[in-house]
């Protein structure tokens, strides 16, 4: 259980440095499955509750009946099939490890903690591209426009990911804490707001915005939390637009909006929003000829222009996987939802877990997240919140405790 832990923490933390990989496999990625292994090994699991079996059997079923179906059309089925377990995994098998492993309010704030402060690292990585070049991290991403990927491969996965840094530092401050409790969501803050801004991502900054309405609509304003907040997007928007201004053909917020919605008149391949709109179009058209079917989970079957897929969660999964295979994901998806908003709670664990997965749910509008990390994790922190909120077996446990000290460390391996 340690061991599965301790893997798990770890596999947060790097599941947003997408371009650290072992052949194919991100290290996050590699991390979080070796923690399934061990857990699986354990003797001694605690029992938390969860979604029936019989649910979670035909949501599984659904997904392999219409993966099946959609593989066996598919221009390249090893890859198809490929894709199908990664999306069982993410769906049924990420959330039970969630649920055992950060099984108390302390276990579940150091596990969305690492998730958080990998994500302000992910947007840091851009800022190290500005200082020490483009080519300092392999395999990241400097456009011609002078966006920066980070750690990551594309600048609209460092988008989201920074999104999710800032949204868990405007709900983390302000929360009782102590050791680096105050300052290390600051830094979370910061980071986060000079990669998504130096990322350029305007669905990015649209998920950033939900978010942090949510966190206003569930836990108030206070002065405090506003004055921190005010000083962190201060530092962040004041070093990433000055860096900006002298990075040749970059462009700030403002113009990066009215560019990708096509009022600037400029490069129409710069007017994303007309694309992806297309993609959708398409996508739906595609989805009406190979209603059951679909045409394939793999990458080579989701191409629908020259090279871009459809740019919508839901009619990608009904145009590559069919309808029995995008009814699995939403029955999952809605259900975990449901579940988290029945049991929320104004505590800044609460709180930051939902408004990260609103944030999620309106970026995967624009991009497909069949198997996406920063599309999957929050939801299986919440339902891990869930659980801890059913069985009410640490009632005098403060889920206050936003803390990354060397005692809640070790804590979250006990």
């Amino acid at each position: 259980m340690r061991l599965a832990g301790f893997l798990f923490i770890l596999g947060l933390f790097a599941s947003s440095l997408l371009v650290l990989r072992v052949g194919g496999t991100t290290i996050g990625d590699l991390l979080m499955i070796s923690s399934a292994l061990v857990l699986s090994l354990s003797a001694k699991k605690p029992e938390m509750p969860g979604p029936s079996h019989i649910f979670q059997v035909l949501v599984v079923l659904m997904i392999v009946t219409g993966g099946g179906l959609a593989s066996i059309v598919s221009q390249d089925t090893a890859d198809s099939l490929m894709v199908m377990l990664r999306v069982i995994y993410v769906v049924a098998i990420l959330p039970w490890q969630a649920r055992i492993l950060l099984n108390t309010p302390k276990r579940l704030a150091n596990g969305l903690l690492s998730f958080a402060l990998g994500a302000a690292v992910c947007g840091l990585g851009g800022v190290l591209q500005v200082v020490a070049g483009a080519d300092v991290i392999p395999g990241g991403q400097v456009t011609i426009a002078g966006r920066f990927s980070g750690f990551t491969g594309h600048v609209s996965d460092t988008g989201i990911i920074t999104a999710l840094a800032v949204i868990f530092g405007v709900a983390a401050l302000g929360a009782r804490s102590r050791d680096y409790g105050r300052f290390l969501p600051l830094f979370i803050l910061t980071g986060g707001i000079a990669g998504l801004i130096l990322s350029g991502s305007v669905s990015g900054m649209l998920a950033t915005g939900l978010g942090t309405l949510v966190i206003l609509a569930l836990r108030g304003v206070s002065v405090g939390r506003i004055f921190l907040v005010a000083v962190a997007a201060g530092v962040g928007l004041y070093w990433a637009t000055g860096t900006i201004g002298s990075t040749a053909n970059a462009l700030s917020p403002s113009e990066r909006v009215l560019q990708v919605l096509g009022i600037t008149g400029s490069e129409e391949s710069l007017n994303t929003t007309s694309s992806r709109w297309e993609t959708d179009l398409l996508g739906w058209q595609g989805f009406l000829h190979a209603p059951l079917t679909g045409v394939g989970l793999d990458a080579q079957s989701s191409i629908v222009t020259e090279t871009l897929s459809v740019h919508n969660f839901l009619l990608a999964a009904m145009y590559q996987g069919g309808a029995i295979f995008s009814l699995g994901l939403v029955v999952a998806i809605v259900t975990g939802i449901r579940q988290g908003w029945r049991h929320r709670s104004d505590d800044s664990i609460s709180v930051a877990i939902l408004a990260m997965t609103a944030a999620t749910l309106v970026f995967s509008m624009t991009a497909p997240s069949f198997y996406n990390r920063y599309f999957w994790i929050p939801l299986a922190l919440l339902a891990a919140h869930v659980a801890i909120k059913r069985s009410d077996h640490l009632p005098g446990e403060s889920a206050e405790s936003l803390t990354i000290g060397s005692k809640q460390w070790k804590s979250a391996l006990r």
